[in-house]
């Protein structure tokens, strides 16, 4: 004899839980009940039914499909037509469902019944079930038909009486006259057993023909217990753990069993679950499903109430568990440089519901794994997810990955420029030398301003955003003085370094990526400038106007030899050629005056051996630049009045700045 599926075990234990309501589906308010001795009526709370059929795919009989109210108590058998009917439900919501050996279970309908609905029939209509191909096909070998019809002492209890071949797993229930039908039963002798809520047991024989159809002579069921009409109520839960005591709620597979008793109830998709019309006794209630182990027994007492509460406990059998593993590893996050845990990173198992996140420490652990390979990931809000492939799982094995650092999606601000570079030497020297630097964002004025630090000691500006024409959100511009009375200016052939601490904040707060530095060398004393500028044309340059070298340190005029000024070609007049220090600044100005024709484009060279107060020679002499005049139509010096003469002068002056 084949064994059959957990899933039809399950339909033909729920099919006897029909038996436990058998005896309390009567459709009047007011039900007489009969025994031989005793006559006794019982008041009913008005209830409705539901009703619909079923149908069978090719190859399978309609009759027989078992149709349940999840988590109650209330079943039903379709006939030969695939017809059922569940009476007796109370007011309050249901969800209907129907299973047969060797079909996919089916969700029938959602019905919430109401008052209006009481003492009604509620037709759900007409519902298909389809072939479940993981279950193996039958074989008997010789097999017959068993026909038959049963009697009960009241001609309303002859539905759904259970009737069983002893000693196999074939079953069936009686149609509402009392008939029943058992096919594919092993030729030769057959002990039928008929069993029914309420009724006192009773068996037949019967030989069954190969290819044939034998009829049993009708069976008498007989009242036993009329008690349990309308009886008591246990009410339950079951809880399902899985190895590491974790809940589970695959109930599909559960049935909640009275022991000693036919009555069953299959749990809801929460794990709830009813059964009624009990006698007056007390009861030990199990749960068992296919892989689990039973908790033991618990008890409920009706002997004094009219309902009692239970909670059973399934656990998954460590022998249908396959072998497991666990990863073990730390998570933390980076901001900058600075790498630190943080409770609550999600470790997640690609592809599969493996989850956990990390403690305060980083350290987070996946157990219950099967052995395979996978993608490990973690994430949190407002970090870039970091990833590691092929992670190796093998049986009961711990493993332990490298760290997860999962860095900051904020964009720090950095510097992205200097002028000068970084690291540049023979920086000149000027009345102010400005470093300009860059960021990568938009700045906070304030914060740029009150980071930066020049050192050695040197009077300096910052300016950031505004007050300087280089200045802007994205440019800081340290303003070094060259020279500053009663200060500390600028220093020739001297190193200095420029500092921007990570305190400077872009304009949302986000600090600068690392603290950024930046050093230079200044160069020797060195001509800065002239005028008019090399390659300057229509220059007016004159005894009143003499053309201008500039220089960036006093110069010794004793030492000075005007013979170190050549101009070509030379100038129709003698040169007028002197050195003086601006008395302002300290600085030198050698002016070159004279008649200077027009339209005539002048070399001027300043060659070596003019040095400064301090003996130093100048680094960039020799030193030549270009001018042409104007021509003489253009006009001529006089045309020029003093106060434009100055003003070119002023204008010229601040360009070299």
């Amino acid at each position: 004899m084949m064994t059959f599926s957990a899933r039809f075990a399950l339909a033909l234990a729920a099919l006897a839980a029909a038996l436990a309501l058998s005896s309390c589906r009567k459709p009047a308010e007011t039900t007489q009940v009969r025994t031989d001795t005793l006559e006794t009526r019982v008041e009913l709370a008005p209830t409705a039914a539901i009703a619909g059929r079923i149908e069978a795919p090719e190859g399978f009989e309609p009759r027989g499909i078992m149709v349940y109210a999840e988590g109650t108590s209330h079943i039903a058998i379709t006939d030969l037509e695939g017809k059922f009917t569940i009476s007796d439900l109370p007011a309050d919501f249901y969800s209907f469902r129907a299973m047969s050996m060797g079909l996919e279970p089916l969700g029938i309908a959602q019905v919430t019944i109401r008052e209006p609905d009481l003492n009604t029939v509620i037709d759900l209509g007409t519902f298909a079930m389809s072939k479940d191909e993981r279950f193996p096909s039958m074989s008997y070998g010789p097999v017959g038909t068993l026909r038959g019809r049963v009697v009960t002492t009241d001609p309303a209890d002859a539905a759904d009486v259970l009737v069983r071949v002893a000693g196999t797993e074939i079953g069936t229930a009686t149609d509402p006259s009392g008939g029943f039908v058992l096919v594919n039963v092993p030729e030769g002798d057959a002990t039928l057993r008929f069993t029914r809520i309420g009724y006192a047991p009773a068996t037949a024989k019967a030989y069954v023909t190969a290819g044939q159809e034998t009829h049993v002579e009708p069976v008498k069921l007989r009242f036993s217990d009329p008690a349990v009409i309308g009886g008591r109520t246990i009410l339950g839960s079951v809880r399902m753990l899985d190895q590491n005591g974790q809940a589970m709620t695959e109930y599909g597979s559960v049935v909640v069993s009275v022991t000693g008793t036919n009555y069953r109830a299959v749990p809801d998709g929460s794990g709830n679950f009813q059964i009624t019309g009990l006698p007056a006794e007390t009861f030990a209630v199990t749960a068992s499903a296919q892989g689990f182990v039973s908790a033991p027994p618990a008890t409920a007492d009706l002997r004094a109430l009219n309902a009692a509460e239970v909670e059973l406990v399934l656990r998954i059998d460590p022998s249908t568990v396959p072998p497991m593993g666990t990863i073990l590893g730390f998570a933390f996050l980076k901001e900058r440089d600075d790498v630190f845990p943080e409770p609550g990173i999600a470790i997640a198992i690609a592809g599969t519901s493996f989850f956990a996140s990390t403690d305060a420490s980083g350290l987070y652990r996946v157990d219950g794994i099967p052995a395979g390979t996978y993608s490990v990931l973690a994430s949190m809000d407002g970090y870039l997810n970091t990833r590691v492939d092929g992670v190796v799982i093998g049986t009961d094995q711990i493993v332990e990955l490298r760290d997860l650092v999962l860095e900051s999606t904020v964009e720090y601000p950095r510097v992205v420029s200097t002028q000068p570079a970084d690291g540049e030497r023979d920086v000149t020297i000027t009345d102010t030398t400005d470093v300009v630097i860059v960021f990568s964002k938009p700045m906070n004025a304030a914060s740029v301003i009150g980071a930066i630090s020049v050192s050695p000691d040197v009077d300096y500006a910052v300016y950031c955003g505004s007050g300087h024409p280089m200045a802007s959100e994205e440019r800081a511009v340290v303003a070094l003085e060259g020279y500053v009375r009663g200060g500390v200016p600028l220093k020739f052939d001297k190193n200095y370094i420029i500092e921007i601490a990570d305190t400077a904040e872009d304009r949302d707060g986000n600090p600068l990526e690392e603290p950024y530095e930046l050093s230079f060398r200044t160069g020797r004393a060195k001509i800065v400038g002239t005028f008019p500028a090399d390659g300057s044309a229509n220059a007016f340059v004159s005894f009143q106007e003499p053309a201008r070298v500039y220089f960036n340190a006093a110069i010794d005029l004793d030492r000075f030899d005007s013979s170190r000024v050549r101009i070509e070609p030379e100038i129709p007049s003698q040169p007028q050629v002197y050195m003086e220090n601006d008395p302002e600044t300290g600085w030198g100005t050698l002016s070159i005056a004279g008649l200077f024709d027009f339209g005539e484009t002048y070399k001027v060279t300043i060659r070596s051996g003019i040095e400064t107060l301090g003996g130093d020679r100048i680094s960039n002499i020799p030193y030549s630049f270009e001018f042409t005049t104007v021509t003489a139509r253009e006009g001529n010096y006089n045309s020029l009045n003093s106060d434009e003469r100055a003003r070119r002068l002023r204008e010229e002056r601040e360009r070299l700045r």
